[in-house]
């Protein structure tokens, strides 16, 4: 399962509301949504082609996002609204203003409650994936050594860069072992692929192929004896060497 971020959350709930809409429509309700001269496309049309193009990737955000939710739900973890507003207020500092905010968001597709529950779901997943893999003093101690020179001559303090250094190795962490995390989370709720054409479990060998793999890595090698074929006579006994008379 591959980890998701911001634009393929977006993607993944879109395509879902269009899974929804496709799902619900019979043949004879089938809307046309656009023609091109005596042809039309219809939304039942457009549904096929994006879950056959983008069905299984989605499918796999759309569980993953599930996923963090149970799992958030057991460890009693949660986003406040007020952790929402400082991240989007962190993003309107670097975009440069409210307007060009504003626009960023409108040309991405998103409005300013669809991007705070984007947002919000990135966000859950960061703090449960840190329980799972958190950052310990040590590592916070090593990475302020062995960078600390990249900070200033003579660098701050290491409880000043703590916060800094700690979402430096959380980033880290979540690149190196979210696909491992997730695939966990997988096995631990137990997912179903329910649509064959979306699954994204690998299909595993069946028992009399599996069997035979086995048989196969644990029959030795034997090798065939080797034999000499048995010498005739002739092959044992040398021809006399005889030599022509002189003459005088």
């Amino acid at each position: 399962m591959k980890k998701f971020d911001l634009s393929m959350l977006t993607i993944a709930i879109l395509v879902l509301a269009l899974v929804i809409v496709g799902v619900a429509l019979k043949p004879a309700d089938d809307p046309v949504i656009a023609t091109t001269g005596k042809s039309q496309i219809t939304q039942g049309q457009l549904y096929e082609h994006m879950k056959e193009s983008y069905g299984k990737q989605t499918l796999g955000i759309l569980v993953s996002r599930n996923l963090v939710v149970e799992e958030a739900k057991e460890l009693g973890v949660s986003v406040q609204e007020s952790e929402v507003d400082q991240e989007i207020n962190k993003l309107k500092e670097q975009i440069g203003s409210e307007e060009v905010y504003q626009k960023t968001l409108k040309r991405q597709g998103y409005t300013e409650a669809s991007f705070r529950g984007t947002l919000r779901t990135l966000l859950l997943r960061d703090k449960v994936f840190a329980k799972a893999y958190p950052v310990t003093d040590e590592e916070i101690q090593d990475y302020y050594n062995k960078y600390k020179s990249n900070f200033g001559d003579p660098a701050p303090a290491l409880e000043q860069l703590r916060p800094t250094i700690v979402e430096e190795l959380n980033a880290s962490k979540r690149k190196k072992y979210m696909d491992e995390w997730l695939d966990g989370l997988e096995k631990k709720f137990r997912v179903q692929y329910l649509d064959p054409s979306l699954s994204l479990k690998k299909e595993e060998p069946k028992a009399e192929e599996q069997k035979t793999e086995a048989s196969k890595k644990e029959e030795p090698k034997t090798e065939a004896p080797k034999t000499e074929a048995p010498k005739t006579e002739t092959q044992k006994t040398e021809t006399p060497k005889t030599e022509a008379p002189k003459s005088n």
